[in-house]
């Protein structure tokens, strides 16, 4: 789990990037997160987007995160990543298979979750978490993100995650 810091920041992260960060010797204690591409599917309630690499900025965001979460999902295999607005911080299974499948997988070994929310953490949150790896995301795949600066947040077409 990281916290977001108060503010936005210029340096481009990866979730793969962050959980590094996170398992060095000196974890950072929160991460300023950038704003991403301004050309952007802006994502309400239960709303949900693939996001593919392409040579053109674009990104998918999910905002009024205020009760709930943005969801970044990315298949490092296939090149493929999804975001989606979950209304009150709890997936239901059937939205995990829709991504899954949007994004090309199983396998589950290759994919990267990022859980962003404006919050600290609670029930809701960790029960998606626990789920997500009892549905076969390797735990150290998975990311928490808590208190958002703003209300909005996503993934970029290069898997940066943001603003």
């Amino acid at each position: 789990m990281v916290t977001a810091a108060q503010g936005r920041g210029s340096e481009s992260y990866t979730i793969l990037n962050i959980l590094h960060l996170l398992s060095g010797s000196q974890p950072p204690a929160a991460i300023a997160f950038p704003p991403l591409a301004s050309r952007a599917t802006t994502l309400d309630r239960g709303q949900g987007a693939a996001i593919a690499r392409a040579p053109l900025a674009h990104a998918a965001r999910a905002v009024h995160l205020t009760n709930g979460a943005s969801i970044c999902y990315v298949n490092a295999a296939t090149g493929l990543g999804y975001v989606a607005h979950s209304d009150i911080g709890t997936l239901p299974v059937d939205r995990f298979l829709a991504a899954m499948q949007i994004i090309g997988a199983p396998p589950h070994a290759d994919v990267y979750i990022a859980l962003a929310h404006c919050g600290a953490t609670a029930p809701g949150y960790q029960q998606t978490i626990a789920d997500f790896a009892k549905w076969g995301i390797p735990a150290a795949h998975i990311l928490e993100i808590t208190g958002l600066y703003g209300s909005t947040f996503g993934l970029n077409n290069r898997f940066q995650i943001g603003y």
